[in-house]
């Protein structure tokens, strides 16, 4: 089979391909000495990239086996699971319950929602607890463990306005940083107005919360120190934390 300018005939190499003004250029290897391989300035754009298809060595193939472990140890991993569960909440007798994970810029979602939204539960007569029991599963990554995974809980009752919902007070907790199962309570507060008026109303008649819209605002704690809030009770929370790589970079979790 005869060769044509560093090419075969054939349907992957066509000859107009490799079209050129000059017969210039440098030897290529394997070809016969009366072809020179034609100057790149005279090939057309199809021609240049069989070019490089053709003559370029490929790359080398390395020996050492894939291990799919070493880029699983550039990250720390953390899976969360857990559920809402109970609630002795004072100002409501239905209510609905909204969870949000915070974290911090280098923490990567990697697994599950960070965010979901309950159906609303009635206190059973006799009890002075609402139950949920509402799941939740999400897996992180991170480089740091700055940033640390906080849930952010915001309670809701309905009202007579249909889709409109009342705030009735606002929980939040850090994950545990140990793995296990672990069970947190977390204290709901609801967070009003700093005038007298306001005060006088919330002890009357239970406080007007405040909306709070991100949820990284309560997470944070900024302000806190100053910002007037009524004890609206507790929520348990139970969590179950797995993590990874964790003592590979020098933390101790326990």
């Amino acid at each position: 089979m005869s060769l044509l300018y560093g090419t075969r005939e054939n349907e992957d190499h066509q000859a107009k391909d490799f079209t050129y003004k000059a017969e210039t250029g440098p030897l290529a290897e394997g070809l016969p000495e009366d072809y020179k391989y034609p100057d790149d300035g005279g090939l057309t754009r199809k021609g240049f990239q069989r070019k490089s298809r053709l003559l370029e060595p490929p790359a080398p193939i390395s020996d050492e086996p894939y291990d799919p472990e070493s880029e699983l140890a550039s990250f720390l991993y953390m899976n969360i699971t857990g559920q809402i569960e109970t609630s002795n909440i004072i100002t409501t007798d239905l209510v609905q319950v909204k969870y949000t994970f915070i974290t911090g810029s280098e923490w990567d979602l990697i697994d599950g929602k960070k965010s979901q939204e309950s159906q609303f539960a009635k206190r059973i007569p006799g009890s002075n607890l609402v139950t949920w029991n509402m799941e939740f599963q999400v897996g992180y990554r991170s480089l740091s463990p700055e940033g640390w995974p906080v849930i952010v809980i915001e309670l809701r009752s309905p009202t007579r306005t249909p889709d409109v919902n009342q705030i009735k007070g606002y929980a939040c907790v850090h994950v545990p940083t140990f793995p296990g199962t672990t069970t947190k309570i977390a204290k709901i507060f609801c967070p009003v107005k700093d005038t007298w008026w306001s005060m006088m109303k919330a002890k009357l008649w239970g406080p007007q919360c405040e909306i709070i819209e991100d949820p990284q605002q309560i997470a944070d704690c900024e302000g806190r120190e100053v910002t007037s809030v009524f004890y609206s009770g507790q929520v348990n929370v139970t969590f179950n934390v797995t993590q990874r790589n964790f003592e590979r970079f020098g933390y101790k979790t326990f």
